[in-house]
């Protein structure tokens, strides 16, 4: 028993640092140690806002989990409430590069109904 509890507890930490090990980052720790705008911002400000995510192809991998969980919650968040729809500007997500990010369940199932909340997602892939 105790055997597989350190293997069980080995397992858990691994998990662990592979979702939080990006904060170990200096940079990422200093770029998300605070932030002056809220999802709801992009949609529901009196003026449309521009949201420019920008990582260079040799950050790709490094920042790929902070950019995945970035654009999931923005998603996820603005597919809440139907009814806030008319109150909100329009979003277009240009996604360039789409495929390099991996698989993000939330984008499978939502490029559906997406519209319906007044986002339209452009999923580019220079190559496959």
């Amino acid at each position: 028993f105790l055997i597989k509890s350190q293997t069980v507890g080995s397992g858990v930490r691994s998990a662990a640092m592979s979702f939080l090990g990006l904060h170990c980052d200096p940079l990422v720790a200093q770029v998300t140690r605070a932030c002056g705008w809220r999802i709801a911002d992009l949609v529901g400000d009196t003026r449309p806002a521009t949201l420019y995510l920008v990582v260079p192809p040799s950050d790709i991998s490094r920042t790929k989990p902070l950019i995945r969980l970035i654009l999931n919650q923005i998603g996820r968040r603005l597919t809440e409430d139907l009814q806030a729809r008319a109150e909100r500007h329009r979003l277009l997500l240009m996604l360039d590069e789409f495929p390099a990010l991996g698989r993000l369940d939330f984008f499978e199932s939502a490029l559906a109904f997406m519209a319906g909340y007044g986002l339209k997602a452009f999923l580019i892939a220079q190559s496959l």
